[in-house]
């Protein structure tokens, strides 16, 4: 493990927070401080904010890339923080190392706007990537929360029968919310940043306790039909909360037939692949790239 893995797991643990209901958090001081981390601009890469019918993100691109193809990337946060910007180095790096343009939406958060505000606002941004781009030319790709997200939007698009992405990349993500697998337990200790209390803080926060969202296929998609899914990759570290659910939706996808690698890594942290500044990631974002390159047949 590196020197500079070790010192982001040590920063990032001392300042892992546990939801405690009846005092939650200030999520709106936790989104404050997100948004006020510098962002850098990145030469060859205009960065074109997006703001019409409700979807709201940034496009990323670069000339040297195809126009035909675009990676719609969804953040991670728990459902409660995160952003475009704050992710626009993972958006820098799909750009000029992946050879993608990229469109990062900002969608609606919890508590104020719970689920299923979140989903609706992915499924709306890739009703517009559509208006420019065919479907088989577009990938998903979340992380953590971004993850759930990308998974359910395949669900969703197919419900609306809209036509379906060609692939989709997922790291780490949360598939369900009302059972406790294992990992939550064995692994609380070496994941410097979901607690013991994430999935508590979830049902009540973004599902808002109500029984009928906790099996609901756009929040849970691992209890989704997943008989039309396209091939899909998904990235976990067997150290981290999150271990087991990659686990389980991967076994339910070849149960249904799809195509589904499961890249399972040892002892990193939560959606490191996102980190690009870690040399830990290298070797993932390798992967994630050809995964891309081979569906779209580059």
């Amino acid at each position: 493990m590196s020197i500079l893995h070790t010192s982001l797991f040590q920063m990032m643990y001392k300042g892992k927070e546990e939801y405690t209901p009846g005092n939650p958090p200030d999520y709106v001081a936790r989104r404050a401080r997100g948004s006020a981390m510098p962002v850098r601009e990145k030469k060859g890469i205009s960065v074109v904010r997006y703001d019409k019918d409700g979807v709201r993100g940034e496009f990323l691109r670069s000339g040297k890339n195809s126009s035909k193809y675009i990676v719609f990337c969804v953040h991670g946060g728990g459902f409660v923080a995160g952003s475009a910007k704050e992710k626009r180095e993972w958006g820098y790096w799909m750009v000029e190392e992946g050879g993608y343009n990229v469109f990062a939406n900002d969608y609606r958060l919890a508590p104020e706007h719970p689920f299923p505000c979140g989903a609706e606002d992915c499924l709306a941004a890739y009703r517009m990537l559509l208006n420019n781009h065919e479907a088989d030319h577009i990938c998903l790709v979340g992380d953590s929360a971004g993850g759930n997200l990308v998974l359910s939007l395949v669900l969703q698009a197919r419900d609306a029968n809209l036509p379906l992405p060609k692939c989709v990349v997922a790291m780490s993500p949360c598939v369900q919310f009302d059972q406790r697998f294992p990992s939550f337990d064995n692994n609380v200790e070496s994941d410097c940043m979901l607690g013991s209390s994430f999935l508590q803080e979830v049902g009540e926060v973004y599902l808002q306790s109500k029984p009928e969202n906790f099996k609901n296929p756009y929040a849970a998609p691992l209890y989704g039909d997943l008989s039309a899914y396209p091939p899909t990759y998904l990235v976990v570290s067997d150290s981290e909360c999150l271990y087991d659910d990659s686990v389980h939706m991967a076994e339910a996808l070849k149960r249904a037939g799809r195509e589904c690698t499961l890249d399972v890594y040892h002892n990193l942290m939560h959606v490191f692949p996102t980190i690009t500044v870690l040399p830990e990631s290298k070797p993932a974002l390798k992967k994630i790239k050809a995964f891309i390159d081979g569906q779209f047949g580059r």
